[in-house]
């Protein structure tokens, strides 16, 4: 039944907008048609999206029992994402939005000539926006079977480590991503079919992005917004400094002016707060060059091209073999990742160099470009890791448009550090194992535990 609104209160089915933040390109938005089911009345109402994915996102049908009984807030009418808490004021409308995994924004919106529209807010912050209108059209939306095949003719042509795909784990995924592509409605339901099927296949930055991704104007405010390396003095002799993210825009001179700041304050001690980083690009390695006094080979990144003519990690000689990318180079990373297949990684030392103590706090969000940070500042014995394993989610990725204005973030290549280890999956560990929490704090009391130069 198309929708309608009594008194204010909307009912029936509605083709609900909303325009968030992306799921895989920082700075950008997406657009997300929801068919959702209104209902309520006397003032209050809720939406519900019916999924046909329901059992896969709560862990199959016995957990879906549980969520029914024990957080019926949870499920909704058949759905996980819905709409929650409606109050209908005359022609204004506020609720809560549940989008699983991503947010819980609330909605502040106004009803006119049977149309809703207003904005969505997440932690105090603008999020995004939502439009609904009643639908009496047809479902599904579009043709998402056609989605599936799309996802897969773009694994079988730029995955970086294309045998992985003829396992049992990938060759099931994607016969469960073509059987719930072909049941999905709306192109919420598949977004949430197909992300939360590809977190079994256990390849970090494999995310499919909403269609129509376009630039924002200006963009919602995320959790990361804000600078993305801010330098504090916490007390006297120690810096501080908070590394949020490494987006594209950082650069490495970016990084020598905060050295040169921690320069000016005479710090003995450097503390860099990796927890919470969920990475960006290797000029994260910049942070490293102004710390140690050395030449250090950080690793090897291999793509498809390796992978396509060898099945095993390179010895040695192979990975000192392989062309070097010793400069904060972006394009070029990509490009000789693409023509040579794989590379090695060199940091050198950069001035102003900091000679004093460092710690490093880790955690389980510390992730990507944050992780060979780590990696290299523990294996040289540069830096003291406190706080929590890394998340070991470190593969390359390549954000890839597919057919219909969708988006795919692909694995293009994985990063093996010095030691030989693969650190997808693995992570670094910390040398002090803290809460997240107390990471800090167990900072202070490790320094003050070891006088300046023990």
């Amino acid at each position: 039944m198309a929708g309608t609104a009594t008194a204010g209160t909307p009912e029936g089915q509605w083709l609900v907008t909303v325009r968030i933040p992306s799921f895989n390109a920082p700075g950008r938005t997406i657009e997300i048609p929801i068919l959702m089911e209104m209902s309520g009345g006397n003032g209050q109402f809720e939406g519900h999206s019916p999924s046909a994915v329901l059992t896969d996102v709560v862990g199959g049908g016995r957990n879906l029992l549980l969520a029914r009984l024990l957080k019926p807030s949870a499920v909704r009418g058949g759905g996980v994402i819905h709409l929650r808490d409606g109050r209908a004021d005359g022609n204004r409308l506020t609720g809560t939005l549940v989008i699983p995994r991503v947010a819980m924004p609330t909605m502040e919106a106004t009803q006119a000539d049977g149309r809703i529209a207003g904005t969505l807010t997440w932690r105090g912050k603008p999020y995004g926006t939502v439009v609904g209108v009643p639908h009496a059209g047809a479902a599904p939306l579009r043709d998402y079977p056609a989605v599936a095949q799309a996802v897969e003719a773009t694994l079988r042509s730029r995955y970086y480590r294309p045998a992985d795909l003829d396992s049992p784990r990938w060759q099931g995924f994607l016969a469960d991503v073509r059987d719930r592509m072909s049941l999905v409605r709306d192109d919420a339901d598949a977004l949430l079919a197909f992300n939360t099927l590809a977190t079994r296949v256990g390849a970090s930055h494999f995310v499919l992005d909403a269609r129509g991704t376009a630039d924002a104007l200006p963009a919602p405010v995320t959790a990361a917004s804000g600078p993305p390396l801010v330098l504090t003095t916490p007390r006297p002799g120690t810096a501080l400094l908070t590394a949020r993210e490494f987006p594209v825009s950082l650069t490495a001179e970016h990084v020598r002016s905060v050295f040169e700041e921690i320069a000016a304050s005479d710090a003995d001690d450097l503390i860099v707060d990796l927890r919470g980083n969920r990475g960006g690009w290797f000029v994260s390695l910049a942070i490293a060059s102004h710390l140690l006094d050395r030449e250090v080979p950080v690793g090897v990144e291999l793509g498809r091209g390796w992978w396509t003519r060898h099945s095993a990690l390179p010895t040695a000689a192979e990975a000192a073999a392989l062309p070097e990318l010793s400069a904060y180079d972006l394009p070029g990373f990509y490009r000789t990742l693409r023509d040579a297949g794989a590379m090695r990684a060199t940091v050198r030392p950069a001035l102003p160099h900091f000679s004093g103590r460092v710690v490093v706090l880790t955690d389980g969000q510390t992730a990507s470009a944050a992780e060979p940070l780590a990696d290299v500042l523990k294996a040289t014995g540069r830096a003291t890791l406190i706080g929590q394993n890394t998340m070991g989610a470190v593969l390359t990725s390549e954000r890839l448009d597919l057919p219909g204005g969708w988006r795919l973030q692909l694995p293009t290549g994985t990063y093996v550090n010095a030691a030989g280890v693969e650190l997808e999956g693995r992570g670094v560990a910390p040398d002090v194992v803290v809460p997240s929490a107390e990471a800090l704090d167990r900072a202070f009391t490790f320094l003050d535990a070891r006088p300046v130069g023990g």
